[in-house]
């Protein structure tokens, strides 16, 4: 998704929460410059993209979602043809949108490399992460658990919880690639 509908989207959601730009900077804890340089189309960090979600109470994957269609009864990311653009980057991470959410549907997807520690975050539903490549740790409500290749956790996401590469990373198993998949209750209350 390029940073300008990236921007519209968030700009559209503060506005339906009747938050000024103001009022969406002092919640998120960021400065009211950074929320207009955000709407504006300005590839935030990771961390500045997440603290607005999660003050917007929206996962940042959900921006990415298309506006339903009832007739479609599939969807499928398609890496080849669309490519992965990143949805939010910086130093330590880079997180891309999978899009493939059915219109309507309540499962978000999305890949997360890490270079480094993740900031903490909490979004309602439940979480599964997905360990596809080297080792990482997952933090969640306090307590650190390690995944490897292959290992996957689930957990409910209303816990504060973060990511990084494993202890023991070295620079060339960088980066650790998790494939993360949610299921936001809000959305089920809605429907």
């Amino acid at each position: 998704m390029d940073p300008q509908t990236l921007g519209a989207r968030i700009q559209r959601i503060r506005q339906r929460q009747n938050f000024s730009v103001r009022d969406l900077a002092d919640k998120a804890g960021v400065n009211k410059n950074t929320i207009l340089r955000l709407e504006k189309g300005l590839t935030p960090s990771y961390s500045t993209l997440n603290r607005v979600c999660e003050a917007l109470g929206v996962h940042v994957a959900q921006l990415t979602q298309p506006e339903p269609d009832e007739d479609q009864t599939i969807a499928l990311h398609a890496r080849a043809e669309e490519g992965r653009e990143p949805l939010a980057a910086d130093e330590s991470v880079l997180l891309s949108s999978l899009r493939c959410r059915l219109p309507g549907g309540r499962v978000n997807a999305a890949i997360m490399e890490l270079y480094g520690e993740s900031e903490s975050t909490t979004h309602p539903g439940e979480e599964l992460v997905f360990c596809l490549r080297g080792s990482a740790k997952v933090a969640v409500a306090g307590r650190t658990y390690e995944l490897g290749e292959g290992d996957a956790a689930t957990f409910w996401s209303a816990e504060r919880h973060s990511y990084g590469p494993a202890d023991e990373a070295t620079e060339e198993q960088l980066p650790v690639i998790l494939l993360m998949v949610w299921v936001d209750s809000r959305e089920s209350e809605r429907a």
